[in-house]
């Protein structure tokens, strides 16, 4: 410590004891009991060196506390408490890139434990005394910007009322890199979030369908294209997935079910007609954007039906299409012809737009093999034209559907069960794409409030690894009642809902596993661009993570599935170095 820190501390100590220290981006601070809360250590890093791509960004962390209650400002906006004695403590960073700071707020999760979770866009927080508090600190690197170290500094400024304040430091340098990601349209990772804008009306408060809803839509369907998303969600019925049995969960409380926004009438001749201008507009909204690559339709094969009554009881399906009759009353469609109707009008609308060849009629975890075969075959038979997408959790449909399905997503457990399988898939048929999922399992690797930053990354490394060409998941913000104060929901794992939350304001609210899906995503793209160049730097990096670069060899030595203890190491350090050697091998060339 330099003389000058030293005063620094000094000083600061007679005003109140403040512990400060930097933590790299994949830091997830950890609240609970005493023995299990992880901030102490972080406070003796009083700097830190970072790396970058260009095109990317930078991000780490500040974590702080003090011994009395203060008031965090990561702005330059006045603020004062109600208690004109308390304390506070204004962060700033000074450098040559344009940073921007965020306070992480904490979730909860099934253990009862609190993990940094959303980047909150409000700069100011009241902490308590001897309660740790984690700061995102992050700049955009353009890729325009010149490869060369930067420096930096970090300033706590401290004080009280109208006193003047004093100030710490701390240091940080980031080394940006000649190489250069693609733009997230670019991406050749194939992501695949499924969308749930229902939810975010009621979350926002806003009509259905409403402008207000799609201006609030519009902030969600930008983040999900900076993650490089190709595909649109479409619901095409009425409550395609049963609302996630929300109506039989009471103790945490939810409203999860999705609406079609395609509008259906009765004439007064009895004929069908169809309004698909929602549809369309969510469409344009998310090509806007850049997500274009696919649509794919939920609500026409293997419907979840709970436990809600069966409308048609003689269609293979229970399909739910609401119909406001010319008497002005909603009513359900109850005659199998009448539901072949809509789906052959659904089929002639998006051949008319120029848009059957991006269509998917997606299936979310058939369980019943003959079920789902005579579900296919009818809409064969009287849509020939649709193409057909399902996520998988029986590895067995996996053979037996080879021909009739376009695009597979098969569960993580089931590709280490199955992966032979998976690869004369693979091979079989080039033009067709494969997407590993994860859902509520494994416990590993996934991406929930209480797994590690890194998790996600090593999801994306074993995805390049089996050769898989993208990532599937069912949330984005499929929100229980109060997301911000508690994420759980039924059994489910903390977090197992959603990567986004809902703002006060209406906009979208980043987190933590946000930034953990972008990472992963853009590591998958350097994996990627290694693999086009025959770079032996990746036969390396395979190895040091899954002791051999051959996918049959590490899968056959996981049984069926892929557990911890597999890794020889997988915690932060490492995964900064696996990253670090990735843009050193794409930057020497």
């Amino acid at each position: 410590m330099s003389n000058r820190e030293g005063e620094y501390n000094n000083l600061l100590e007679d005003i109140m004891h403040i512990q400060a220290g930097l933590a790299n981006e994949y830091f997830k601070l950890r609240y609970g009991l005493e023995a299990m809360n992880n901030d102490e250590a972080i406070y003796n890093n009083k700097s830190i060196s970072l790396d970058c791509a260009r095109g990317s960004y930078v991000a780490f962390q500040i974590v702080l506390k003090a011994d009395e209650a203060f008031t965090l400002n990561v702005g330059d906006e006045p603020y004062f408490s109600r208690d004109s004695a308390q304390k506070f403590i204004r962060v700033a960073v000074d450098g040559a890139l344009d940073f921007r700071l965020n306070i992480i707020d904490m979730a909860i999760d099934n253990e009862m434990y609190l993990w940094g979770e959303a980047l909150l866009e409000q700069a100011v927080r009241e902490m308590p005394a001897n309660r740790a508090v984690s700061v995102w600190v992050e700049a955009a690197v353009p890729a325009g910007t010149s490869h060369g170290v930067y420096g930096g500094k970090i300033r706590l400024y401290i004080g009280q009322l109208f006193e003047e304040e004093q100030a710490m430091e701390l240091s940080f340098s980031v080394e940006v890199y000649s190489y250069t990601l693609p733009a997230p349209s670019e991406y050749c990772c194939y992501l695949d979030l499924w969308q749930h804008p229902c939810n975010i009306a009621r979350k926002a408060e806003t009509p259905l369908w409403s402008n207000k809803h799609f201006e609030v839509l519009e902030s969600y369907i930008r983040s999900l294209a900076e993650l490089g998303q190709k595909v649109i969600t479409i619901a095409a019925s009425q409550l395609p997935w049963a609302g996630q049995s929300c109506s039989e969960e009471h103790r945490t409380p939810a409203n999860l079910y999705e609406y079609s926004c395609i509008r259906v009438y009765r004439n007064q001749d009895e004929t069908l007609r169809y309004d698909y201008s929602v549809m369309q507009r969510y469409i344009d909204l998310c090509m806007k954007y850049g997500i274009n690559q696919e649509i794919e339709v939920f609500g026409l094969v293997n419907v979840w039906n709970g436990k809600f009554p069966v409308i048609c009881p003689d269609y293979q399906e229970p399909i739910k299409i609401r119909c406001l009759d010319a008497d002005g009353v909603y009513r359900y469609l109850t005659k199998p012809e009448e539901i072949d109707h809509y789906i052959v009008s659904l089929q002639s609308y998006f051949e008319h737009k120029g848009l059957l060849s991006r269509v998917r009629i997606t299936a979310d975890e058939p369980r019943n093999r003959e079920a789902y075969q005579k579900s296919l075959e009818h809409i064969k038979e009287i849509a020939p034209k649709f193409i057909f997408k399902a996520a998988l959790n029986h590895a067995e449909f996996l053979s037996t559907f080879q021909d009739e399905i376009q695009d597979f997503a098969p569960f993580i457990d089931c590709i280490f069960r199955e992966y032979s399988t998976v690869c004369e898939a693979m091979e079989k048929f080039p033009d067709k794409r494969f997407l590993l999922y994860v859902c509520c399992g494994p416990d590993f690797p996934n991406t929930f409030v209480h797994s590690p930053f890194t998790e996600t990354s090593l999801l994306f490394y074993i995805t390049a690894f089996l050769r898989m060409d993208g990532f599937l998941r069912w949330n984005y913000t499929v929100w229980p009642e109060n997301p911000r104060v508690d994420a759980r929901y039924m059994t489910f794992p903390a977090g197992d809902t959603h990567f986004v939350l809902p703002s006060n304001s209406g906009t979208v609210l980043l987190t933590l596993r946000w930034k953990a899906l972008k990472r992963g995503i853009e590591e998958f793209e350097m994996i990627r661009q290694l693999e086009k160049q025959g770079s032996t730097t990746l036969v390396q990096i395979y190895t040091k993570l899954f002791g051999t670069d051959i996918p049959e060899e590490f899968v056959a030595k996981s049984g069926d599935n892929c557990d911890r203890e597999m890794f020889e190491s997988i915690d932060d350090a490492s995964f900064l170095q696996l990253r670090r050697e990735l843009l050193q091998a794409l930057s020497s060339r």
